[in-house]
């Protein structure tokens, strides 16, 4: 039986982890692709390193994230709440941060051109967001 872990930094650095969030980078990488571009010029094998790549971003922004938001409420014992808000607080800058390694991705990877990579890079910031760290402790 396979547990996912029950903390953000755990979820982060777990295979199981790592796992999850490659399964919904690559399905939302391939909605937004699909939709930005022609289905006959879809690529399993672009789309996959993509969604690698993306991953890869979203735990390294993720880990960056938790560090700073913990960081900032100090080592004191602060409410759920607390975290929360920080967290929430800052999660526009992690959206933005991924949106151009996102940018990047569409571009080098995927081969979008300039308007469609900039699509994608706004869908996939938002939707490749460390979201398991709002709402894990």
């Amino acid at each position: 039986m396979v547990l996912v872990p029950s903390t953000a930094l755990g979820f982060l650095l777990s295979p199981v982890g790592f796992t999850m969030l490659y399964a919904w980078s690559f399905l939302t990488l391939s909605s937004v692709e699909l939709t930005t571009r022609l289905i006959m010029r879809y690529s399993l094998r672009q789309t996959a390193l993509g969604a690698l790549a993306v991953t890869v971003s979203t735990v390294v922004v993720g880990l960056a994230f938790l560090a700073w938001t913990d960081l900032a409420l100090g080592a004191g014992g602060a409410s759920w709440g607390q975290v929360l808000s920080r967290r929430l607080t800052w999660l526009p800058l992690a959206m933005a941060v991924l949106a151009v390694a996102n940018l990047v991705v569409a571009r080098r990877v995927l081969r979008m051109n300039p308007r469609r990579s900039a699509i994608t890079a706004v869908a996939m910031g938002v939707l490749s967001a460390p979201w398991p760290v709002l709402v894990l402790p």
